[in-house]
């Protein structure tokens, strides 16, 4: 598995234990959710 899909899996298992959308994610970051995601 490469660095890049560990990372995406990470952010996405954290999002969903704190219950927060891409957009709101994307918001905190201050970057595109079509950019991250």
């Amino acid at each position: 598995m490469n660095i890049q899909l560990y990372f995406g899996m990470a952010i996405k298992q954290l999002r969903i234990s704190q219950k927060i959308s891409q957009e709101k994610f994307a918001l905190h970051i201050n970057m595109d959710r079509t950019y991250y995601a």
